[in-house]
């Protein structure tokens, strides 16, 4: 999976701009139906061939963890909303402890996800025209 972005930023770190990418295409002009804004990414910038502000660079992710990400933010999230749900209504047979226990499964599962998973930084891999740059 790859995605272009712009260098916006730069130090010991740089930011890249992003735009993100609907299902439809990117034309959420049209329909208005999907967040146009732009998404700034945070990545180690090279001490022996910087970055520079305004550059174009190529964002690349591998397939394999965008899928464990995907999982993890859908199926991870959604067993623990569960899971404290049902511990919620097991214990007290109410449904309003029941609701209260499922978010704090969800509450529990996005703490769990950013111990798990952090920022995910490191499994992406930036590169400029033909020179590939790794984390």
């Amino acid at each position: 999976m790859e995605q272009i972005g712009y260098v916006v930023e730069t130090g010991d770190t740089i930011k890249v701009r992003v735009m993100r990418e609907s299902a439809c295409g990117g034309n959420c002009g049209a329909c208005h139906g999907c967040p146009s804004e732009a998404v700034l990414l945070t990545y180690p910038n090279d001490k022996d061939n910087p970055f520079e502000v305004g550059e174009q660079v190529i964002i690349e992710m591998s397939a394999t963890h965008f899928l464990r990400g995907t999982f993890g933010s859908y199926g991870v999230m959604t067993v623990c909303m569960l899971a404290g749900a049902i511990l919620g209504y097991v214990f007290s047979k109410q449904e309003i402890v029941s609701i209260i226990g499922g978010f704090a499964g969800l509450m529990i599962g996005v703490v769990f996800m950013r111990l798990l998973f952090g920022r995910h930084t490191q499994t992406l891999k930036i590169k400029r025209q033909n020179e590939e740059r790794k984390q």
